[in-house]
């Protein structure tokens, strides 16, 4: 509704895909693109919040690995510097 973007065309895109920012601001699904922190202060804003916005992130449980390693390495996972799985990262070009 808010995006005025007629039912059919929605229901078009709303097959499971995923589409890049540059993507999803073409087809009008997002207003800008921008960082996870752009996003917050955006919000921020609408909401009439001044200042500096107070964000609370939920807390990650970790497994026993982690535990046992973030005593001797503290932080070396938050900062990946510890080997670790395949994981999803988001690169922003400017």
């Amino acid at each position: 509704q808010g995006r005025e973007l007629p039912f059919e065309e929605v229901r078009k895109l709303a097959d499971g895909r995923i589409f890049t920012g540059r993507q999803a601001k073409e087809l009008r699904l997002v207003d800008e693109i921008g960082s996870e922190w752009a996003a917050i202060e955006k919000a921020a804003e609408l909401g009439g919040i001044e200042g500096k916005p107070r964000v609370i992130w939920p807390f990650r449980k970790r497994n026993i690995w982690q535990e046992m390693m973030g005593g001797l390495f503290p932080g070396a996972f938050q900062r990946g510097l510890w080997p670790s799985t395949v994981r999803a990262m988001y690169l922003m070009k400017p």
